[in-house]
């Protein structure tokens, strides 16, 4: 009699051997939930394995030309599970591969720790060939458009409607950019992941009832309409316990006649990560568009009229503020606006003469030594507690430190940004004077 049982997988394996989470994520080098419990749709409609993912890989799908249920077990979907299941690389996932090589905390070890639990019976009932058919999306990450009301210098018009007057500008004074201001190529300002919004959230109803988690970012997403369509809708279904997160500039607290703090103070868990890079004229240049003076208007406000909102900072950190992060952290640590283990570094990748690692050594150990006298400060001071804060600022400096890039993308770097401040009519080397190396030696 043949052996019709069902092979199990690596992963599979383990869990059945009693795998802790710590132990998969310890001892897993691709192995990711996701596929399981989460959907991550671009500005572009595609279906992505999460919102890091390399670009220019294929998609899983695209929500315009399947249905959620085609998307959920089609081809692409079920081979990259089978690729997570038996602990195999995916090129889609390559952010976190590069992040882990250096000893960095990675988005695939946050989501072991996160979405292990709810994603265990699945993988365990998974078919052979891939399918999920017990499981739905419990995280829901929809990307509806590229509006945004900001224009950040390591953006772009994909992910900034604000972008496009100057994508080209760009291109028509200096032919091609960066591929962050090239891609998608469109003759319009903004992009729309979803042909229809209205139809899409018609068939998302069908799940909301499953929905754990959504998490919303852009563009922006406090001036989406398609977000407030569905805070309302979670409202009129009285589901406040799903966890609504959030990735934000920060500046703008209404749309149209809507308040989106007041429709917050309803939701039992709003976690609130503001993307701010550096405070007063640096922060405003770095995320054009700012106005200093509203964000801290803002903060204030959340403060007093919503404590139930868990807010923290989640700077972009780069070659622009390396050097000076910490006075933003210490500043409002000092205002009482944040703890100081809320700020989390979201380390840049790409564009790559953004990247940390085109640092020239001088700089490198310039910025390691200020971080590390910062963390001193929060330490010899005893009523405040780093917490992971300093495993941030470790995990940063050993990322910084693990490679040096060639130096053709500090050159590329001073030339994107003067074609920028050209037609910004900006002058970053005078607001940032802490780089006057890079200015100076990689200038024409």
């Amino acid at each position: 009699m043949s052996d019709t049982k069902k092979s199990k997988s690596i992963i599979q394996q383990k869990i059945e051997e009693g795998a802790t989470v710590e132990q998969l994520k310890n001892e897993t080098s691709c192995y990711c939930p996701l596929p399981w419990v989460h959907l991550h749709i671009s500005t572009i409609g595609e279906v992505l394995p999460c919102c890091i993912s390399e670009w220019g890989q294929a998609p899983l799908g695209n929500i315009n030309n399947n249905s959620f249920d085609e998307i959920w077990n089609g081809e692409e979907m079920r081979q990259f599970r089978l690729k997570m299941l038996n602990d195999k690389p995916d090129a889609r996932c390559k952010v976190c591969y590069e992040k882990e090589k250096t000893g960095n905390w990675s988005l695939r070890y946050a989501e072991i720790r996160k979405r292990h639990h709810d994603a265990k019976t699945y993988i365990l009932n998974t078919e052979e060939d891939g399918s999920s058919l017990d499981s739905k999306p419990i995280y829901w990450d929809i990307r509806f458009s590229n509006i945004c009301n900001m224009r950040c210098r390591m953006c772009g018009h994909f992910s900034s409607s604000r972008w496009f007057a100057d994508a080209k500008a760009i291109r028509e004074q200096y032919g091609n950019y960066n591929y962050s201001v090239s891609e998608p190529h469109t003759n319009q300002a903004i992009i729309h992941g979803v042909e229809d919004s209205t139809a899409l959230l018609d068939r998302l109803d069908e799940y909301i009832p499953y929905v754990k988690e959504f998490y919303f970012a852009g563009g922006e997403p406090l001036i989406m309409e398609e977000h407030y369509r569905i805070l309302k809708r979670l409202d009129e279904l009285e589901l406040y316990n799903v966890y609504i997160r959030y990735n934000t500039n920060f500046m703008q607290m209404h749309y149209k006649d809507l308040d989106v703090i007041n429709m917050w103070k309803k939701f039992k868990n709003v976690h609130v990560a503001a993307s701010i890079d550096a405070s007063g004229a640096r922060g405003e240049l770095i995320r054009k568009d700012t106005v200093w003076a509203t964000i801290e208007r803002n903060v204030e406000r959340l403060a007093k009229e919503a404590p139930n909102v868990h807010f923290e900072v989640s700077p972009t950190v780069q070659i622009l503020n390396i050097l000076t992060i910490s006075d933003l952290h210490r500043e409002w640590v000092e205002k009482g606006y944040m703890k100081p283990e809320l700020m989390f570094f979201n380390i840049l990748v790409n564009p790559p003469y953004y990247n940390l690692k085109a640092l020239p050594m001088e700089l490198k150990e310039q910025a390691k030594e200020t971080l590390e006298k910062h963390v001193e400060w929060i330490e010899n001071r005893t009523e405040m507690f780093p917490g992971k804060f300093k495993e941030t600022v470790n995990n940063t400096i050993n990322f910084m430190m693990s490679e040096q890039l060639p130096e053709k993308e500090l050159y590329s770097m001073v030339d994107q940004t003067t074609k920028l401040d050209i037609i910004r009519d900006e002058n970053t080397p005078s607001t940032f004077p802490e780089l006057d190396l890079i200015w100076k030696n990689y200038g024409n």
